[in-house]
C-alpha cells in the first residue's frame, strides 16, 4: 500500500502536466475551429470535420476535469485525434491540388510540429514516434500528389526537426526516470530516518533548524537533544545502543563465516547483504566506485564464486552455512 502511495505521489507533476496540455489544447482547438467557421482559416470542407473534433476535445477535457478520465489517456486521446485531424487536412489539400496546397500543407507540418512538441511535455515517448512515423508516410503522399520536387527538400528539413523533437522526448524521458528513482530513494530515507527517530517529519525538522539558526556548539547541541520528549530521548538512545550492537554482533558473525576476508572486505560484504547498490556503498564508505569493484572482484574470487552466481547469494549461502 506504502509502495502505490509513492508511486501514485511520484506521477502528480505528470499528470499536472497532461491536464495543462488538455486544457490549453481544448482553448486552442476551439478558437481554431471557430476561425475556421467564420472563414477566416483553412476551407469550408473543414467546417465538419473541425466541428467533430472540436466537441470530442471539449468532452474528453470535461471528463478530466471531473476525474472521471484518466491524464495520460485522455492527452493521449486527445493528441491522437489532433493528429489525424492535421494528417487528414494534409492528405485533403494535396488531393484537391489548389493553386495554394503547397502553402497550406507546410502549415498543417507546422500544426503537427506542436502536436509532437506538446507530446514531448506531456511525457509520450512512443506516440512521438507513431507521430513521425504517421507524418513521414503522409508527406511523402502529398509529395506524390502535388509532383513538387521543392517539398521533397522542404519535407528533408521537417523531418530532421521532428528527428530533433524526437531526441528531446527520449531525452527527457530518461531525465524523468532518473528524477524518479532518485525522488523514490530519498522518500525511503526519509521514511528510515523517522521511523529510527520516532517522531514526525516538522518535528524534526525543528530541532535542526534550531540547531542550525543559533549556530550551536557541541556542548549545547546534546543540551537540546537533552530537551527532546522523554519518549524521543529513550528511544533515541535505545535504538542507537541496539544499532551499535546488532552491528558488532554482524561483525562478529561475519569475521567466523568469512575468515578469509579483510576487514574492509568484511565491511563491503555487510553493505552487499543489506542489498546496498554500489552509488550506496560509495557514499557510505567514502571510497570511490572503482575501489568498491575492485573489492567485490577480490570476494568473489575468495569465495571461488561461479559467474552465473551473484555475489549477494554466494554471501547469503556462506552465512546460512555452518562454521
Amino acid at each position: 500500500m506504502d509502495k502505490q502511495h509513492k508511486s501514485t505521489e511520484a506521477f502528480t507533476i505528470i499528470d499536472a502536466n497532461r491536464k495543462l496540455v488538455i486544457f490549453t489544447l481544448s482553448i486552442a482547438v476551439v478558437t481554431g475551429c471557430v476561425m475556421n467557421f467564420l472563414g477566416l482559416v483553412g476551407y469550408p470542407e473543414f467546417h465538419v470535420p473541425n466541428l467533430i473534433y472540436m466537441s470530442v476535445v471539449i468532452v474528453i477535457a470535461l471528463l478530466t476535469y471531473f476525474h472521471d478520465l484518466n491524464p495520460k489517456e485522455a492527452c493521449a486521446t486527445v493528441l491522437i485525434v489532433a493528429a489525424i485531424d492535421v494528417i487528414g487536412e494534409m492528405l485533403f489539400i494535396a488531393y484537391m491540388g489548389r493553386p495554394d496546397a503547397k502553402f497550406q500543407v507546410l502549415c498543417e507540418c507546422l500544426l503537427y510540429t506542436g502536436v509532437i512538441c506538446i507530446a514531448i511535455f506531456a511525457y509520450l515517448r512512443i506516440f512521438v514516434y507513431l507521430c513521425l512515423t504517421a507524418w513521414t508516410i503522409a508527406y511523402f503522399t502529398c509529395c506524390v500528389m502535388l509532383h513538387d520536387p521543392v517539398m521533397f527538400q522542404t519535407g528533408a528539413l521537417i523531418f530532421a526537426i521532428f528527428l530533433f523533437d524526437t531526441y528531446l522526448s527520449v531525452s527527457s524521458h530518461w531525465c524523468l526516470k532518473n528524477i524518479l528513482r532518485k525522488n523514490a530513494e530519498l522518500q525511503s530515507d526519509e521514511q528510515e530516518v523517522l521511523d529510527f527517530f520516532k517522531m514526525d517529519k516538522q518535528q524534526l525538522l525543528s530541532y535542526i533548524r534550531l540547531a542550525h539558526d543559533r549556530n550551536l556548539s557541541e556542548d549545547e547541541t546534546q543540551s537540546l537533544l537533552e530537551s527532546l520528549n522523554v519518549e524521543s530521548s529513550v528511544t533515541i538512545s535505545h535504538n542507537v545502543a541496539y544499532m551499535m550492537r546488532q552491528q558488532e554482533m554482524d561483525y562478529e558473525k561475519m569475521r567466523m563465516r568469512l575468515p578469509e576476508l579483510t576487514p574492509s572486505e568484511l565491511e563491503i560484504a555487510r553493505l552487499i547483504l543489506q542489498e546496498k547498490k554500489l552509488n550506496a556503498i560509495v557514499k557510505l564508505t567514502g571510497k570511490t566506485h572503482g575501489n568498491i569493484t575492485v573489492q567485490r572482484s577480490k570476494i568473489r574470487k575468495k569465495l571461488r564464486l561461479p559467474k552465473n552466481v551473484s555475489l549477494y547469494d554466494g554471501l547469503q549461502e556462506r552465512m546460512r552455512s555452518e562454521s
